[in-house]
Parts: structure tokens; sequence; C-alpha cells
């Protein structure tokens, strides 16, 4: 229970939809106005008005002048936010980050960070495709947003180890890798934790951890 401006809100595990209805509601008529210019943008970007025909005719009987008049697009606005929108995605191919240390102590820690941020913007190939979106929506409509989302990867990396190491972290795996009787488990084991090797390969290790 909690108490909010005298009246009382109890939690729970299902949502309120009531709420949640009037709060969009609510987001909608604050935004009404933004969405109602950012509606003209996209229609004023895109030739779009009313009676306009597909064929270049105002097809509409109440069309102005008269049905049937020249509905020719002027196509004056895309190619302006078409060159912005270029010149943005340049610039972000272009640019140049860097770090700037505070203080002297910071060169050392300021340069590692630089090398990593260089490192990351090169290795994340969706965020042409995504700056570009946001680019047409930023000089469109006024806004734009970038989400920033972090995906975690585990690595296997091979490399040379002993049944003395195996038994200072896993004492048990080390036993069943020195009983023949359980040979039959262990490359199971061994199998699941190293999918991508081969079965000859696994043999292979575990005679020699043997």
């Amino acid at each position: 229970m909690a108490e909010v401006e005298n009246e009382l809100q109890e939690f729970t595990d299902e949502p309120d939809v009531d709420a949640l209805k009037a709060d969009l509601e609510r987001c909608r008529t604050n935004l009404s106005y933004y969405m109602d210019k950012a509606e003209e943008a996209r229609d004023v970007r895109r030739n779009n008005w009313p009676g306009k025909g597909r064929h270049g005719r105002k097809e509409d009987p109440e069309s102005f002048p008269w049905q049937g008049a020249s509905d020719l697009e002027p196509n004056l606005i895309n190619p302006l936010i078409d060159g912005d929108v270029a010149m943005l995605k340049s610039s972000i191919n272009k640019s140049n980050l860097i770090a700037a240390p505070v203080e002297s102590g910071d060169i050392s820690s300021a340069a590692v960070v630089t090398n990593f941020m260089r490192w990351r913007v090169s290795t994340m190939d969706e965020l042409p495709r995504e700056a570009g979106v946001a680019a047409n929506y930023l000089l469109e409509q006024g806004v734009a947003f970038l989400g920033v989302y972090f995906k975690r990867e585990v690595t296997r990396v091979l490399k040379p180890i002993s049944l003395e190491e195996i038994a200072a972290i896993s004492p048990e795996l080390a036993t069943a890798i020195a009983d023949p009787d359980m040979k039959d488990g262990v490359l199971e084991m061994l199998q699941n934790a190293l999918p991508n090797i081969s079965k000859k390969r696994i043999r292979k290790i575990y005679n020699e951890l043997r």
C-alpha cells in the first residue's frame, strides 16, 4: 500500500489497464499539438494533400481549381532533408572521437578510453542505418531518439590446460578424468562444454589429460 496525495494505491502483480489507458490518453492530449505539426511536416515533405491523384491529376470532384487539373509534386522539401541527412551521416563517419583528460594523471586513461570508443563505434554495424533513420526523424519532425542496448556474449578460447589445473578448479572432474570407468560420462560432458569441437578432438583432449 502507498499513500499518494491522500489517496491509497494498492500495488498488485496485474497491470491496471484503466490507469494505463488514462495515462495514454493524457499523453496523447498533451502531445496533440506536436502530433498535428509532425503529421503536417510529413505531408509537406512527401507532397501529400487532400484530393491528390496517383497520375498527376486532381481526382477529387471538389478539387481546386477543378477536377482533372494538374497535380504535379513540387518536391522542394525532400531533397533538402536528404542532403542534410547525408551530411549528418557523413559527420558521424568522419568524426574524431577523443576523450580529453582533465588532469595530467588522466592522460594514459584518456588514451585507453579514446581507443575503446573508436573501436566500439567501428564495430557497431547497425549505427549507420539507425543514424540515418534518426536523422530523417529529426529533420522532418524535430525530435529523434537513439536507444543504446548491449548484448552479452560468451566466447570460448582454446588454451593448454593440465590435469592439475583442472583439479584446482574442480577436484570431482579431475577424479572423473583419472577414472577409466567414467570415460563415457567425461567425454559427454566435454562435448557439451565444447560443442564446436569434433568428437575426435574431444577424445584426443581426454587422452592427453589422462
